[in-house]
């Protein structure tokens, strides 16, 4: 009877025992969970919090007359991660622009377009503004030589996005042209630029703002 009692109680300790570890490792994963979510969420507060703060700074910064203290600020913004960033980067694009700072353009363009988090539209839109950007400022500095960047800003742009087709095969055409002006070339001899623009005046997609504008370059190349 005694073994039978002795036998019971020592299974009893050992299923405690057993329980007891089990139930150890059970609080020490609870732990690490709550540990993880706490920091999760001092994390998700202090993007949030960041993101605010980084909003009314950007605000301020827009109501400046100052324009030394705003490049100062859109600087600071610039360099940090999130929305914000990009904003600022584009206020600093256009701020160098009016002042033919067409090195620091291109870089600042680049900058963005780095960004890995960056999505597709994103960097299709920011690309064809770069894009434009740069063959007007081409036309303009004959003596400067932006013309594999602009294929590059071409080249970023997504053909898989509906929206930004029409631009991309415009800003082809463009280049095309920009490179036979560039040169001294023959605007009637060019395959390139014939196929496009057949492409664009073929195409049904393709606006007719879009086709108007280039219907008057190739006129005008033909012609002049």
């Amino acid at each position: 009877m005694n073994n039978n009692q002795n036998t019971k109680s020592n299974f009893l300790l050992s299923v405690k025992d057993f329980i007891r570890e089990k139930l150890k490792i059970i609080i020490t994963i609870c732990i690490i969970i709550f540990i993880f979510f706490l920091s999760f969420q001092i994390f998700s507060y202090y993007q949030v919090s960041q993101v605010q703060k980084d909003s009314i700074k950007f605000f301020n910064a827009k109501n400046l007359n100052d324009k030394e203290q705003y490049n100062k600020l859109m600087e600071e913004l610039s360099t940090k991660d999130g929305f914000y960033s990009i904003l600022s980067n584009l206020e600093l694009i256009k701020f160098n622009l009016l002042n033919k700072n067409f090195d620091l353009v291109l870089e600042l363009y680049q900058t963005i377009l780095n960004k890995n988090n960056l999505d597709k539209s994103y960097i299709s839109a920011i690309a064809t503004a770069a894009a434009y950007n740069f063959i007007d400022i081409q036309y303009n500095n004959e003596s400067m030589n932006f013309l594999s960047e602009i294929q590059n800003f071409i080249n970023l742009i997504d053909d898989n996005l509906e929206s930004y087709k029409d631009s991309k095969l415009e800003l082809k055409y463009l280049l095309a042209v920009t490179k036979i002006d560039l040169n001294n070339l023959s605007y009637s001899n060019d395959p390139e630029v014939s196929i496009l623009h057949n492409q664009i005046m073929e195409s049904e997609t393709t606006s007719e703002t879009i086709k108007e504008r280039v219907n008057k370059i190739h006129e005008f190349q033909l012609y002049n």
